[in-house]
């Protein structure tokens, strides 16, 4: 394991992300494939161990609430010892509390940052385990790709659908996710390399205008340019196969 891994600080906003995993309920839907055994063994695992993580995190917030309390008691009673030898205001109670707040959010945040740590690593392994599987089989996919064909404006499916998707395919929730995710990639690439080939093709009629047959248009007329700029020709293609009639337009 890599230490930078641990060693990476997250914000308090991911971390509390990275925990809501914890109270879901059940993330495994078993489709007892054979083929996904091993793969159903690593989930039932996953599922065990994030179990064990959710009540260490508990058990631990409430340990530390019960130390910050404790504390808390155990300064507020000294500072009320030394009233009797030294003057002892509102703001120094006050100081001693800010000072037992800081020391228990600091703890906190640390408590969640090993659990969050945890829990990633374990996820981690998952999907590497998942990225071996094989595609999905037709009907699986069919099923997907005609809810995202469906919804293709906005192809992200609520957390209903996707449990209703994982139901019907057979998979886990993580895996209807995944799939999406990966499809509305490929979709934006399929989008954005037909928008290059259109330039690139539009470019290569600009460069090549004396190719007749690079220019014709679906509408049958193409423009070209004279030497003369005060005038234009507009050339005319005949709907005949392999006829072309150019006509002079002034």
């Amino acid at each position: 394991m890599d230490p930078a891994f641990f060693e990476k600080e997250v914000q308090s906003s991911e971390i509390d992300a990275i925990l809501e995993e914890l109270n879901l309920e059940s993330t495994v839907v078993n489709n007892g494939s054979e083929g996904d055994e091993e793969l159903n063994k690593l989930e039932s695992s996953y599922e065990a161990k994030r179990l064990k993580l959710r009540k260490e995190l508990n058990d631990a917030m409430k340990k530390l609430e019960q130390n910050s309390k404790a504390a808390s008691e155990r300064i507020y009673a000294v500072l009320r010892s030394q009233m009797r030898v030294r003057p002892i205001d509102e703001q120094d109670f006050q100081r001693a509390a800010d000072a037992i707040r800081r020391r228990h959010e600091s703890a906190q945040f640390e408590i969640k940052q090993y659990v969050a740590n945890c829990l990633l690593v374990h996820r981690r392994n998952i999907e590497q385990a998942r990225k071996k599987r094989k595609n999905f089989d037709k009907d699986t996919t069919s099923i997907l790709q005609a809810y995202f064909d469906k919804h293709l404006d906005h192809p992200y499916p609520s957390e209903e659908h996707k449990q209703m998707l994982a139901q019907q395919c057979g998979i886990t929730v993580q895996q209807v996710n995944n799939w999406f995710g990966n499809q509305r990639i490929r979709r934006r690439k399929q989008i954005e390399d037909s928008r290059l080939q259109h330039e690139q093709n539009s470019e290569m009629y600009c460069q090549d205008g004396s190719n007749l047959e690079q220019l014709i248009q679906p509408s049958g007329i193409i423009e070209m340019p004279l030497e003369d700029g005060s005038q234009q020709k507009l050339f005319i293609i005949h709907p005949q196969p392999n006829q072309v009639v150019i006509t002079k337009l002034c």
